[in-house]
């Protein structure tokens, strides 16, 4: 069986990386992930050169700017510093198909970083050029992935990741193929017929394709429409789910021209 490949915060793996010399292991991922995932460990501040342990960082807001700064010197800004290192995995984390993310950290979180002085929350600096960079990829933070609905709705995204990934790199055929039969189910979520959907180019075809799914996939959307339409009980809908899921996703991907399992539930129960 050939692992996902997925980014993830390195100091949830048990690495001594934070700015206190401390780790944040995760005993979830570690225990239960680890046998589907093959980790690529990034820790950004590491990464841009600070040591470790290390003064630490938070974000400010300067002219309706984010910035992540040291606690006690406001005037070293490492936001570019961020940004760049995030830059450089370009090439990296085309390889890999989810990214998870320490939540709360001024680099890494996910909209749960506190913004000093504000009353709001943001992205960390880092995890804000990820998603400029790769804003189909699938991003979950420790917390999130504990939850069993937001995992679901993860997994069914890094789904459709990978397949769109996989038929990305073939012919022209099979990209219409996978479009098409995706055809069949978007069509009736996004409120666009299928001519309209086939008619458009590769690159539409993506961003039309990602933001349906996006839409779709909030926990407000699909996942309660399911519970109402099945009136099943909701912890064990979504293990039957995650199960299912995780079965997929541990195996090779169906043909173009079958629909999965999962694509048969999202069209019953969206």
């Amino acid at each position: 069986m050939k692992k996902i490949q997925c980014a993830i915060s390195q100091c949830l793996l048990g690495d001594n990386v934070r700015y206190d010399g401390r780790s944040k292991l995760n005993a979830f991922i570690n225990d239960e992930l680890s046998t589907t995932f093959d980790w690529l460990p990034v820790c950004p501040e590491v990464g841009i050169g600070l040591g470790v342990p290390r003064p630490p960082i938070h974000l400010i807001q300067i002219a309706q700017k984010i910035h992540a700064v040291h606690v006690h010197n406001e005037n070293n800004d490492l936001t570019d510093s961020l940004q760049q290192f995030g830059q450089s995995l370009q090439e990296k984390l085309k390889m890999v198909d989810a990214f998870i993310l320490k939540a709360r950290s001024p680099s890494c979180g996910l909209g749960s970083t506190p913004v000093q002085s504000e009353s709001f929350l943001s992205n960390g600096i880092f995890a804000e050029q990820i998603k400029k960079q790769f804003p189909y990829l699938p991003l979950i933070d420790e917390e999130m992935i504990e939850d069993q609905k937001s995992r679901v709705q993860f997994f069914i995204h890094l789904y459709y990741y990978r397949k769109w990934k996989r038929v990305a790199t073939k012919n022209y055929h099979e990209q219409d193929l996978f479009f098409k039969q995706s055809a069949m189910i978007w069509s009736l979520k996004s409120g666009e017929s299928i001519s309209t959907l086939l008619s458009l180019t590769r690159k539409q075809r993506e961003e039309t394709f990602f933001s349906i799914l996006k839409r779709y996939l909030s926990l407000n959307g699909w996942l309660n429409n399911m519970q109402v339409a099945t009136g099943k009980n909701d912890s064990l809908l979504f293990k039957k789910t995650e199960k299912q899921l995780m079965s997929l996703l541990k195996n090779e991907f169906p043909s173009a021209e079958s629909l999965s399992v999962i694509d048969e539930l999202m069209l019953d129960h969206f």
